[in-house]
């Protein structure tokens, strides 16, 4: 699974702090074609922006913030539920390792080197 940029014939716009673009996607099923997708990027314009961060800490973001839609960790979950049943072989360690790391988060575990 891979993904490049359409070019400027692509949509390119803006919305409430985040970037939208148009990409072509690109299946790890070589029998399947090249789709069309639209992606949301949030820019350094949009408040709640987290920049660069560790894993720790945009899991501990998504564990407690509530967007318009709802929780974000929802929206994480739902997001790696739906990539392990569309695309069992597609391994993303980042998404499942910010996925884990919230759960943790949200279940209250404490590593043993950390301070409650």
């Amino acid at each position: 699974v891979s993904t490049q940029s359409t070019g400027s014939s692509g949509i390119n716009a803006e919305y409430g702090g985040y970037n939208l673009r148009e990409v072509i996607f690109h299946p790890g099923d070589p029998t399947q074609p090249k789709q069309k997708v639209l992606v949301f990027i949030a820019s350094v314009e949009n408040d709640d922006y987290l920049g660069p961060a560790s894993l720790e800490n945009m899991a501990q973001c998504i564990a407690t913030c509530v967007g318009q839609s709802g929780p974000n960790y929802e929206y994480l979950f739902n997001l790696a539920h739906m990539m392990r049943l569309l695309f069992p072989t597609c391994k993303d360690d980042h998404l499942f390792d910010l996925e884990e790391e919230c759960k943790r988060i949200r279940n209250g575990y404490v590593k043993p080197d950390e301070k409650r």
